[in-house]
């Protein structure tokens, strides 16, 4: 059996019963190649087939940084399925601190309402008694001007009184 086909067989662990044909297309003789589960066994990275390995090798990146498929995983011999597994893992734990994340948020943008809201009725309140501390300024300067007119009044009307005392007298 080729590597090809081997790689076939371990990727064929996860399905059943895989017509190698189904899977590698253009693979020349290998169409009527059938391998049962029962015979199948994962795959080591060590054991897949160079051109499909070279994905899943170490690379050095333009910024010089060496980069690997199989960094997040560890162990460069792990199977298709223990792969599999940990990936699972990972998207649980990514999802697990999303919704936590999520829920920060959500606590954050809670107690940012609440703060908002004292903050609207504290300047409610500060409006309330700017509105009344202005209508009680406007109705003490009504007073007052009306005090001086009332005062203006008795002023005019004690000169006139005089007046005609006067004249009464002359």
């Amino acid at each position: 059996m080729s590597l090809d086909a081997a790689f076939l067989r371990g990727v064929g662990d996860l399905s059943g019963p895989v017509g190698l044909g189904d899977l590698s297309g253009s693979y020349a003789g290998s169409a009527a190649e059938t391998v049962p589960a029962a015979q199948m066994r994962p795959l080591l990275f060590s054991e897949v087939p160079p051109h499909l390995n070279s994905m899943l090798l170490p690379r050095v990146g333009a910024d010089g940084v060496m980069t690997s498929f199989l960094s997040p995983f560890g162990d460069s011999e792990l199977t298709m399925q223990e792969i599999a597994e940990k990936a699972h893992q990972l998207q649980q734990r990514i999802d697990e601190n999303a919704e936590r994340e999520k829920a920060e948020l959500r606590h954050a943008a809670e107690q940012k309402q609440e703060e908002v809201e004292r903050h609207a009725a504290d300047l409610v309140r500060h409006a309330a008694s700017s509105i009344e501390a202005y209508k009680e300024s406007q109705l003490q300067m009504a007073e007052r001007q009306k005090a001086q007119r009332q005062a203006g009044a008795r002023q005019q009307a004690e000169h006139a009184k005089r007046l005609i005392d006067q004249q009464a007298q002359d």
